[in-house]
């Protein structure tokens, strides 16, 4: 008589269907087993909320397949797997959406696939292979959105909270660390800020950090000096600490304030930014004689240099159009703080120096496209540039100087995995953009219709 056995082979199976489960948990939804009566599926995921615990009676079906063996045309980037097709027939006819999943449970390897989209296809079916790609496929917690909504329709209007992961968020707020300690009021007779243009270049010392209103100007240079006689009445020039009109609640006071920040930036950034006053943004000038232009900085983990100034020609040669690295910017004061806010963004022009008709169209464009990755670049140099200290953009400027961009920390994050395979296909079209002038060819078309 044979002894009972449990076989090798029913160990793997069961060892599978427990790595099954062990994932399925700890992506937060639940996994309940078919036990010993089951036509092949060995068990089901249903979806629960893993930060409210809410379960939605939404299950997926799965068909565990073990094995502790090498796999069919296996490399160590892929294998082939062959259904039966009574199992294929099983799956796909029932009103579950199907997972197969093919482990090797003694070294924790798990890989997935939708059974019901991959044999939609016909002659996938005839075939009744499945290629499973080992990077692509595997079943571990980062499926989790995937799986999700492989069994949540989108018109369900169900939100997955995002998983518990702690995340350093970088803002586009920098914080302004450094301003004159005095602003200086003081009355003139000039009725247009012309006439005080005027009388300035005369001297050609009172720079643009200055305000005009009724009469009045007001300013973080040192009024009573002798740069400002004939243009302020000397005894009319008032001294107020900087701080009486940063945290002031008088709307007038605190509208010059406003302004005189922007102008100050302005004369700060001179050296090197041009700015435009209709689209209230800066760009870094073109370069002496239109060459590529790159400048150096350091960011988050090393030193590093970026492109600024490009020009981008069409098939022909001829160039079409210079595209500038820019920023738009917001003075907001929160909690008793002065922040400036930073928008990277571009600035297109004919020959480097005039705006290129339908810059709109441009700028819309490359913002379609363009990625997560590429805008925080763009934010991360610039917060280098402006709160670097010694020199284009900083001291021994005296009015003004910036920090680094506040961070934040949050408990929930994203699948980075995920928004990285969305962001390299948009950062490849951006990409294709530049390099190959489909955007100087969408923009012909615009032009000729």
């Amino acid at each position: 008589m044979q002894p009972k056995k449990i076989t090798q082979s029913t160990l793997v199976g069961e060892l599978g269907v427990n790595l099954i489960a062990r994932i399925t948990m700890e992506m937060g939804f639940a996994w309940h087993s078919r036990g010993t009566v089951d036509a092949g599926i060995d068990g089901e995921i249903e979806l629960r909320d893993n930060k409210t615990g809410e379960a939605f009676n939404s299950v997926i079906g799965v068909q565990s397949k073990a094995t502790d063996r090498p796999l069919a045309n296996e490399t160590d980037f892929g294998f082939d797997f062959y259904c039966d097709p009574r199992d294929i027939d099983y799956w796909t006819k029932g009103n579950l959406p199907v997972l197969l999943i093919v482990s090797r449970p003694f070294k924790g390897e798990a890989y997935w696939v939708s059974v019901k989209d991959y044999f939609a296809n016909p002659l996938r079916r005839s075939d009744r292979k499945i290629h499973f790609d080992k990077k692509r496929d595997r079943f571990d917690v980062k499926c989790r959105e995937s799986v999700f909504e492989l069994a949540m329709p989108k018109s369900a209007g169900v939100y997955l909270s995002p998983p518990n992961k702690t995340e350093r968020l970088i803002s586009n707020l920098l914080p302004v660390t450094q301003l004159a300690d005095t602003i200086y009021v003081g009355h003139t007779d000039f009725v247009r800020p012309a006439e005080v243009w005027q009388r300035g270049r005369a001297t050609g010392q009172i720079g643009s950090e200055w305000v005009f209103r009724n009469k009045a100007i007001t300013s973080f240079h040192d009024l009573p000096s002798l740069a400002w006689t004939g243009i302020c009445e000397q005894g009319s020039v008032d001294e107020f600490g900087t701080d009486e009109w940063a945290f002031t609640d008088d709307a007038d006071r605190l509208r010059d304030f406003v302004e005189l920040l922007s102008r100050t930036l302005r004369a700060k950034l001179a050296v090197d930014l041009d700015y435009s006053a209709p689209l209230d943004m800066f760009y870094f000038r073109a370069s002496s004689d239109l060459s590529e232009r790159q400048v150096a900085y350091q960011s988050l983990l090393s030193a590093t240099d970026r492109t600024v100034f490009k020009a981008y020609a069409a098939e022909d040669g001829t160039v079409k159009y210079y595209r500038h690295s820019a920023f738009e910017h917001r003075f907001r004061r929160f909690d008793n703080r002065w922040f400036l806010q930073v928008s990277p963004t571009y600035y297109f022009t004919s020959d480097g120096y005039h705006l290129r008709p339908n810059h709109g169209v441009f700028l819309k464009r490359i913002k379609e496209f363009e990625g997560h990755e590429a805008v925080r670049g763009q934010l991360i140099m610039w917060a280098a540039l402006l709160s670097r200290r010694a020199d284009m953009f900083a001291d021994p400027y005296p009015f003004m100087g910036f920090g680094t961009p506040l961070e934040f920390q949050v408990e929930q994050g994203i699948d980075d995995a995920k928004w990285k395979m969305r962001r390299e296909l948009a950062d490849a079209v951006a990409e294709e953009i530049d390099d190959d002038s489909e955007l100087l060819q969408m923009q012909f078309r615009f032009e000729e219709s």
